[in-house]
Formats: structure tokens, C-alpha cells, sequence
């Protein structure tokens, strides 16, 4: 990835969240680099007789300069414009982050950050920007071995459909790989680099975040909905992940 270069420098020209429907299109060629996070859907580039397959989740590079085609059935993402020095990459990268929900986090955050347009809201998202890129140039230092991943794949695929259930336990997604509580905590910190039950956490308020973002549900709503039984102990984590209350946040996003 363009990120693992030693002396790289960016700077935001600006952050977009997008939402396509089913579409095929061609792009001409940019000054800028961009770089984005799919929040949902699915896509696919052709660039010089390659096909670069994009799921949820997926971060793509795209170098200044080059011409693409693109297919989706229907995708949101969000995207960073970028001027980019100290890197020398021509090619389309594609990561897909061992730890999908704190990069998206990290994706939102950026863009909270610069659509706020206040003092030092632009240092902000440049810093997150930073962090982002730190982070995921560790994850592709230290990938996810393949038989750690198989290990556990069960187990996160059951928290990640779960996580609305208030009764969810680190026990019970572990006995869907097949293995103890106390050896998954431990091959998901090895693969992910945080707990299980933080995973579980942000997976839930990543999805509180983005229904409160659609102004169509209260605040105990979206508690239930996520995976939180009692609406003052949601928003005491919702303010210690967020740094705000569920209330301010929607009146944030508004």
C-alpha cells in the first residue's frame, strides 16, 4: 500500500460521503489521490486488464493520474481527496482491514471532522487520517495468519450478526468456533489487536452512530436496537466511544 512509504506527506483537499445506485461509469483522469472505506455495498474497478473486486469494508487506494472503469449494484462509501508526496505508487491498492470497524470509525471521524469546517477541525482530520494509516500499515505488517483466521471466523461472523442481541456473550460467540472463551480472546487480540468484547462495543455503536444519523429513531430506540438493554448505560458508552452524548451527536450530524 502507498501508506508504507517512509517519508510520505498529505494533505486533505476534501472528504465526500457518496451514495451510488446500480451504475457502470468511466473516469478521466485526477490531479488528486483519493482514498475511501465502503460503509456498505459492492464494487468493481478495471484498470489496465485487472479486475479489482471491492465488499464492504474494503479500503481503496486510487494513485492521481489514471483512468478506470467502475460497476457497483448500489455502494456508500466515504472518500478522501488527497494530495500525496514521498510516494512513488502508480497502482490500485485494496486492503481489507482486520479491524473494519474501527476504520470505518476512523473513515466517519475524518469526516465529521472536516465537514464541521471550525479552528483546527482540519488539523483534526488530518491527525485521524494519520492514525488510520498507522494503524493499517501495522495490520499489514502483522496480517492475520490464515489458520488464526480460520480459527476464529465463526466466532466474529456470530458477533458481527449478533451484536443487537443485549444478551451476547464472548462465550457464546467463541463456542461457535469451537473453542474456548479464554484461547478466542486471545487469537483475536493476536489477529486484531483489541478484545473481542471492544470489537463487540464498536460494532454497536458504529450502527447507533449511523441510526442516529438518520434522524427516523429516538435515543432509546437505537439503544435496543444495538445491543443495549438500558438507555443510561448506552449513553454513557456511546459518550466515552464518541466523546458526546447520543443527543448531542444527533444534533451534530443535523
Amino acid at each position: 500500500m502507498f501508506f508504507q512509504q517512509d517519508a510520505l506527506n498529505l494533505q486533505i483537499l476534501d472528504v465526500f460521503k457518496i451514495i451510488r445506485k446500480s451504475m457502470t461509469f468511466d473516469t478521466t483522469k485526477r490531479n488528486f489521490h483519493v482514498l475511501s472505506q465502503r460503509i456498505s455495498g459492492n464494487a468493481k474497478i478495471f484498470y489496465q486488464g485487472e479486475v479489482y473486486s471491492l465488499h464492504e469494508g474494503d479500503v481503496l487506494y486510487l494513485p492521481s493520474k489514471i483512468r478506470y472503469s467502475q460497476t457497483t449494484d448500489g455502494e456508500t462509501l466515504i472518500a478522501v481527496h488527497l494530495n500525496v508526496s514521498g510516494s512513488d505508487e502508480k497502482k490500485i491498492n485494496v486492503l481489507t482491514p482486520q479491524n473494519r470497524i474501527g476504520s470505518a470509525d476512523a473513515f466517519e471521524r475524518i469526516y465529521e471532522a472536516w465537514r464541521v469546517n471550525k479552528c483546527g477541525s482540519r488539523y483534526r482530520a488530518l491527525a485521524i487520517l494519520y492514525q488510520l494509516l498507522s494503524d493499517l500499515h501495522a495490520q499489514s505488517v502483522h496480517a492475520v495468519q490464515p489458520k488464526d483466521f480460520a480459527t476464529i471466523k465463526g466466532a466474529v461472523q456470530y458477533l458481527e450478526s449478533q451484536y443487537s442481541d443485549p444478551s451476547l456473550t464472548i462465550e457464546q460467540a467463541a463456542s461457535h468456533s469451537n473453542i474456548s472463551a479464554v484461547y478466542f480472546r486471545r487469537l483475536f487480540k493476536n489477529s486484531y489487536g483489541i478484545s473481542p468484547l471492544k470489537y463487540l462495543i464498536s460494532l454497536r455503536i458504529q450502527n447507533a452512530k449511523r441510526l442516529l444519523a438518520s434522524g427516523y429513531y429516538r435515543v432509546c430506540e437505537v439503544a435496543a436496537m444495538t445491543g443495549f438493554s438500558d438507555v443510561k448505560y448506552f449513553s454513557a458508552v456511546f459518550k466515552k466511544e464518541t466523546g458526546k452524548t447520543p443527543s448531542e451527536y444527533s444534533k451534530y450530524v443535523f
